[in-house]
């Protein structure tokens, strides 16, 4: 029952028994055995394996759609078209306060034009890198997960920051083409 699915799982994941074994802290036996159904995993090593495969534990027991890769490349469109979606109104609803802030408040509180203040630009730049930090950081945070924290921390992330807005464009123009 379980074993044709953890098999398929953990091959496509690129894991040998022994390292899956290792990261639910079970011997390689156990495994093996799983995978020929001649032995069921706990409820735990379930909910371990789910976590490992970032699959619902439902797909275990059965409860689950087919592990059908058109289905699973939909489901990827879907919620990345959610996060994008969000993300978008996230910006709008951020430059409509700034936007509040730097041409209604600040003329009316300190009597400063607001077209005449330095660093207007860089204001707005560092206010879309805000905003797109996070899809940034979700796109190469892969990629930087084996730096050593110092580098990462004091060069690396602040990088990323200040690149983040490129690397969305990027990543929103390759999905396109």
């Amino acid at each position: 029952m379980y074993g044709e699915k953890i098999r398929d799982l953990r091959k496509s994941h690129r894991l040998s028994q022994e390292d899956l074994a290792q990261k639910l802290d079970v011997t390689r036996q156990a495994i093996s055995k799983w995978e020929m159904n001649k032995a069921d995993p706990t409820n735990r090593n379930l909910k371990e394996l789910s976590d490992v495969f970032n699959v619902d534990i439902a797909y275990f027991i059965g409860e689950s759609f087919e592990n059908n890769e058109d289905d699973k490349e939909k489901l990827d469109l879907k919620k990345e078209g959610k996060n994008f979606f969000f993300w978008m109104i996230s910006a709008f609803i951020g430059f409509v306060f700034f936007a509040a802030y730097y041409f209604l408040v600040m003329p009316e509180f300190f009597g400063v034009n607001p077209m005449e203040m330095p660093y207007l630009l860089i204001t707005i730049y560092m206010i879309i890198a805000l905003i797109s930090f996070p899809q940034a950081y979700d796109y190469v945070g892969d990629k930087l997960e084996d730096l050593d924290y110092n580098l990462f921390s004091k060069v690396v992330l602040p990088i990323v920051y200040i690149i983040s807005p490129f690397i969305v464009v990027n990543k929103i123009v390759k999905s396109f083409i």
